[in-house]
């Protein structure tokens, strides 16, 4: 069971972090930031040990004394993590921020409607690297008239203005990353579909799953994940998210998000065969990229909530052999924490703890495949030995 292991406040910086054992090392949440880090065992027992209260030349003697290791070492040791925690102390605010006003240069053009399910949705906004990435990943979901659209308005985002979201009446927010504001465009229409889910964590990612047992797919831009998650959603899994995997409180149950699987050129003749239409539908560049979109069944989006019985991190390698190995919860953090993890905002202590007990629960894995056959059949046999 994780338990808050530190709770301290820095009177100069007014910091506050709350530490959470897990697996040999600690996971801190500096609540002034809203930042998770993750610490191997000797950085985590540093930290509790300057936190508790002991100074620098204490703590070395403690983690030379623990850790069976000569002092000069154990003072390197201390030192990183010293410097680590005046860093985050420099970290300065949050990264998303509340705003007053529309800078007045940015004049709203015409709504781009788009039918999502049963929700109607208004994407205004002047031509920016957000808007045009959500025209292009929601196009096939393009819908005339605006009856009952709930209005999302994008601003901001050129001569080093944050970009600013405002959705329906709700306090807007401002996003430095052009990323992070197409994540929370999708975040807040995922919210509006599901005003009753309270969420345990969205991460970028994919999902599926297979006679009740979902999947998520947490990988980087580029490793394929996919093009393996459209081959097998033509293969008797069923598809419920490509780029936001989102999970709702308190299991980890995955919330459907079934936007149109996003195929760049060097899948298109791998998946020619599952997917007859691709060489119909057209090509679209965005990041440098040619890409083709295939919509998700219309059901999809009114899939029932599906257990989180599996996470896997795959890569594909067409010169490797299939492999697999399991990891622990600690590393699949480190690796959620290299790419999107969103655990609400402002994050808590109650939100990180929710998230991490669902972690240490959930199987994880790293996969290897060179074909989407190889990747198939790990994923069947992963699930087929999950406890009935």
């Amino acid at each position: 069971m994780l338990q808050i292991s530190v709770t301290a406040e820095d009177q100069s910086t007014n910091l506050q972090a709350i530490g959470f054992d897990l697996d040999d090392g600690v996971v801190v949440l500096n609540r002034t930031t809203g930042r998770l880090q993750a610490l191997n065992g000797t950085a985590g027992a540093i930290w509790k040990a300057l936190y508790a209260g002991l100074d620098v030349s204490e703590a070395a003697d403690f983690i030379a004394e623990t850790y069976a290791i000569g002092h000069d070492r154990a003072r390197t040791d201390v030192d990183q993590v010293v410097r680590w925690i005046a860093e985050v102390h420099r970290a300065g605010s949050p990264d998303v921020a509340l705003v007053d006003a529309i800078p007045a240069n940015d004049a709203l053009e015409a709504a781009a409607i788009y039918d999502l399910g049963d929700t109607r949705v208004a994407v205004i906004g002047p031509p920016s690297e957000v808007t045009r990435h959500i025209a292009i990943v929601l196009s096939p979901h393009r819908a005339s008239g605006s009856t009952d659209a709930i209005p999302i308005v994008i601003s901001g985002g050129h001569d080093r203005h944050p970009f600013i979201l405002r959705v329906a009446d709700r306090l807007p927010l401002t996003f430095d990353l052009a990323e992070e504001a197409i994540g929370a465009v999708f975040q807040a229409i995922l919210e509006l579909r599901n005003p009753n889910i309270r969420w345990l964590a969205i991460l970028h990612g994919a999902s599926l799953s297979l006679h009740g047992h979902g999947i998520v797919l947490s990988a980087t831009s580029g490793s394929g994940k996919s093009t393996l998650t459209a081959a097998l959603a033509r293969r008797g899994f069923a598809y419920h998210a490509d780029d936001m995997v989102a999970l709702a409180t308190p299991d980890g149950a995955i919330v459907p998000w079934p936007a149109p699987h996003s195929l760049k050129r060097g899948c298109w003749s791998v998946l020619a065969g599952a997917f007859p239409e691709l060489s119909c539908q057209p090509i679209h560049t965005h990041a440098g990229r040619d890409l083709r979109l295939i919509a998700a069944d219309r059901a999809a989006w009114d899939h029932p909530l599906v257990s989180s019985s599996l996470m896997v991190f795959p890569r594909y390698d067409a010169a490797a052999t299939a492999a697999i190995n399991s990891i622990t919860p600690m590393n699949a953090l480190v690796r959620l924490l290299e790419d999107r993890l969103f655990l609400g905002h402002p994050v808590t202590a109650e939100a990180v703890e929710s998230f991490l007990n669902w972690l240490v629960r959930i199987p994880a894995y790293d996969i290897v495949y060179p074909d989407t056959d190889a990747a198939e059949r790990i994923l069947r046999d992963l699930l087929a030995g999950l406890d009935p």
